[in-house]
């Protein structure tokens, strides 16, 4: 299981990315329900946690927050391996 931790604005994920996002892959085209499964999301603009807003969908490459109505990017390139790789990117 991966760790998540919300650094400002940004998402990074601990753990094997490499494999991980193996794995979300094969389990987005094998039905899964999650195309991110074990990540959580949170709005650039305000923070709001976005997996729990009604009909969150992590298959969109993009999200409308329902609290702030910013369009945030959900996508593997908002995902980091660690707190040093977001800082260095």
């Amino acid at each position: 299981m991966n760790r998540i931790i919300n650094v400002g604005k940004k998402l990074i994920m601990k753990g094997n990315f490499e494999m991980g996002l193996f794995g979300k892959m094969f389990d987005a085209l094998s039905g899964e329900s999650e195309r991110f499964p074990n990540v959580d999301w949170y709005c650039d603009r305000c923070n709001a946690y976005l997996n729990e807003q009604s009909e969150f969908d992590d298959h969109k490459y993009t999200w409308e927050c329902t609290d702030c109505g910013h369009k945030n990017s959900i996508s593997a390139t908002n995902v980091y391996e660690s707190e040093e790789d977001f800082r260095t990117k």
